[in-house]
């Protein structure tokens, strides 16, 4: 939710307008205006571009639809208080409906960017670009905050038990590959040799636990 110092109607403009949506959504949007209507999301330099369908349209109140297997509700309701132009302010809600839960931190933290450039843009003011750095640092707060470093279990079904940990990592994928050197805290995790790789996306080590062969890493 985020509370915006303008009336509802300019924010649906930049909700729903192309030449708004350009200058804070993560991609180029042309949507047709009615429940059922086609949207087409391009990204520059990718073809072809990616679709979705408008679910709910109410102007200027609801604006929903679906970006492949994900699904986007904007929601505008008129706020009495903090508005700077004469008209009131509005509050803006955001539900982004997913299936990928690791993803989650990344999808917060793209959104928080783009909320923080639409505020930017309806003020008139410069659209920030995404410091790094800051945006690293809040994706990691995003992981605290939705317990995604922790583990989970499970029961093989030849018995024994296997503990997974995902991470969705905000560095290519050859990045986090150096990292995964048998030398890096060596102590704390002796390895032995590979049993699988396939570089930059599995690398399966055995474990030496106990100062033996041990159970794969994968």
């Amino acid at each position: 939710m985020l509370r915006l110092a303008h009336p509802p109607e300019k924010v649906w403009r930049a909700l729903t307008e192309p030449e708004q949506l350009v200058h804070w959504f993560p991609a180029a949007v042309e949507a047709e205006p009615f429940v059922g209507g086609g949207v087409a999301f391009a990204f520059p330099g990718e073809e072809p571009a990616t679709g979705g369908e408008v679910t709910e349209f109410d102007p200027p109140r609801v604006f929903a639809f679906t970006w492949e297997g994900d699904h986007l509700r904007w929601e505008v309701a008129p706020d009495g208080t903090g508005g700077s132009e004469g008209e009131g302010g509005s509050v803006l809600t955001l539900v982004h409906s997913f299936d990928d839960r690791y993803g989650a931190a990344s999808f917060a933290t793209g959104w928080s960017a783009c909320v923080a450039g639409l505020a930017a843009l309806l003020s008139g003011e410069p659209v920030p670009e995404g410091d790094p750095d800051d945006m690293a640092a809040t994706h990691e707060r995003y992981v605290r905050e939705f317990a995604l470093s922790e583990g989970v279990s499970s029961v093989l079904p030849g018995g024994g038990w296997q503990v997974r940990f995902e991470r969705q990592l905000v560095r290519p994928a050859e990045v986090a590959w150096e990292r995964l050197d048998p030398e890096v805290d060596a102590e704390l995790f002796p390895l032995g040799g590979e049993t699988a790789a396939d570089p930059p996306v599995l690398l399966e080590r055995e474990w030496l636990a106990g100062g033996g062969p041990g159970q794969p890493l994968a």
